[in-house]
């Protein structure tokens, strides 16, 4: 027998991504290779970046899937 599991939204209700702006800078206009430090940086950052932009396609494919339902009047 099947149960049946309630659709859950999403469980959050902000999206945000706090970016050091100049040691990401500092990072990118570097003349040459990444310290270890550096580099784990620039992947975490990486990695912050990519759930929030998650986040976004979530909600932004709820809005498109509740669009469908319009009757197309603008």
């Amino acid at each position: 027998m099947r149960s049946y599991i309630e659709p859950k939204l999403c469980d959050f209700n902000l999206v945000s991504l706090r970016v050091p702006r100049y040691k990401l800078l500092k990072a990118v206009f570097k003349q040459n290779y990444l310290s270890d430090d550096e580099r784990r940086f620039c992947r975490a950052l990486d990695w912050k970046a990519e759930s929030a932009e998650n986040k976004i396609k979530y909600v932004r494919s709820l809005c498109a899937k509740a669009l469908l339902k319009t009757t197309g009047k603008a």
